[in-house]
């Protein structure tokens, strides 16, 4: 079950927010309010989503958090900036049995 944000207000970042449940979860969260700071590796696509979003102005970075440099940049933006909720869904590129991926 999906519990709403209780302060429909709140500033968000969510990695892994082009595609697959981080997408649904951006549209919901922007559908109560919540003003977006979206995180994925493909710019066109975060336009796209950023265009068909409902309500404020949300933004955007593009990150690929595969790698270091990126994971680093991430972290130094939302050391400076106040979120009120971070989703850390950005993905990691392994197929295979979970006690095979290393």
């Amino acid at each position: 079950m999906i519990h709403k944000v209780k302060n429909s207000n709140e500033k968000i970042l969510i990695t892994g927010s082009s595609d697959g449940i981080g997408l649904e979860i951006a549209k919901l969260l922007a559908e109560e309010g919540n003003q977006l700071m979206l995180v994925a590796r493909n710019k066109e696509k975060l336009i796209k989503v950023i265009e068909k979003l409902p309500g404020k102005e949300h933004q955007f970075l593009v990150a690929d958090l595969s790698k270091k440099e990126s994971a680093h940049a991430i972290a130094d933006h939302i050391s400076q900036n106040h979120y009120d909720v971070l989703i850390n869904n950005a993905g990691v590129g392994m197929y295979g049995r979970f006690e095979k991926c290393q």
